[in-house]
């Protein structure tokens, strides 16, 4: 087989492929490779293929490794083979994919872990809680209409209702309802989402703009779901602005689905824990339970949709993907 027919097959091959000498230094990289790395061939025939994957060690075998690339780290797998005539080969496999797969099971774990404890820590709480108030309206009901008293009773039984807020919030967490599906406009959706957050937006001066770009926007979901997730979201934006900003609202069609886009003019998140927004009970602020963006997390994957983030310093957008109504021939 001449040379150019053998590099016409490592071309045609998937994954990326490094040859390199016996002394390592590396002679060739097939456009795979190229793209993985991030790297023209003039810029990696001639290195060290030593130094190229440094930390690892020039030996034989399987292993996978972060490679730093200009737009950050990149986890990959490498296998390096020695040839007979003492030449290397190296296969590397880009597996973003598959790790991304793998932190999507485990997060999905943790959140049926937790809701189940969730729920049922919630439960042994509102059953004494339940006594307590039925006990505090019977004390009521003992007391005079001008007794001074009733206050403090009034005061036990806003606290047990605020309380009772709060369970449900775990409840929901822990056990969401079932969907309840339909064809819908998601329009609709949005408008009905953002009616419930006008009044918190213009309190603080900021202004929620709307761009409808999608020809299509009928979906097939559970519309009080997606609004549920939307208002979390909304309220995040305003309060990630503070005052006198803008939030944009922007829906899409791409592929399969229709693309609620939730953009605001903040801080963006502190790249130290944008890991961990999606995590139960993880909140910056200090009147924050920390639930809201993890029960729209487990609310889109229910309804197989599905919810990501991009920040910078310059805000956040959060995307929506519900899926998109589809009409069988």
């Amino acid at each position: 087989m001449d040379e150019s027919r053998f590099l016409e097959i490592l071309e045609a091959i998937p994954d990326g492929v490094i040859l390199a000498d016996r002394n390592g230094k590396i002679v060739y990289a097939n456009t795979s490779a190229l793209g993985c790395l991030d790297i023209g061939l003039d810029a990696i025939v001639g290195r060290d293929l030593k130094r190229f994957l440094s930390p690892l060690p020039l030996v034989e075998g399987k292993r996978e490794a972060m490679l730093r690339l200009k737009e950050g780290r990149r986890p990959v797998r490498i296998i390096l083979s020695r040839l007979s005539n003492m030449d290397w080969m190296v296969f590397i496999d880009d597996i973003t994919e598959i790790h991304r797969l793998q932190n999507e099971i485990l997060k999905i774990d943790k959140l049926a872990s937790l809701g189940g404890l969730t729920a049922g820590i919630a439960h042994e709480i509102r059953n004494p809680l339940a006594g307590i108030k039925t006990t505090v309206q019977a004390l009521e009901g003992e007391l005079g209409r001008h007794d001074t008293r009733r206050v403090y009773l009034e005061r036990i039984v806003h606290e047990i209702n605020r309380l009772n807020k709060l369970l449900q919030s775990f409840f929901d967490f822990a056990k969401p309802r079932n969907p309840e599906m339909r064809v819908c406009d998601v329009r609709d959706i949005v408008e009905n989402a953002l009616v419930s957050v006008r009044s918190i937006a213009k309190q603080n001066h900021i202004d929620l703009m709307q761009s409808y770009l999608a020809s299509n926007s009928m979906v097939y979901t559970d519309p009080d779901m997606v609004s549920q997730v939307l208002v979390n979201i909304f309220i995040n934006a305003i309060q990630a602005v503070g005052h006198n900003g803008r939030v944009d609202v922007r829906i899409e069609d791409e592929g399969k689905s229709i693309i609620i886009s939730v953009i605001d003019t903040g801080h963006g998140i502190p790249e130290n824990i944008r890991s961990k927004i999606f995590d139960p009970f993880f909140t910056t602020r200090p009147d924050g339970m920390g639930l809201g963006l993890s029960i729209s997390y487990r609310l889109m994957r229910m309804l197989r949709g599905d919810i990501g983030l991009e920040t910078s310093d310059a805000g956040t957008t959060f995307r929506v993907f519900v899926p998109k109504y589809t009409v069988s021939i």
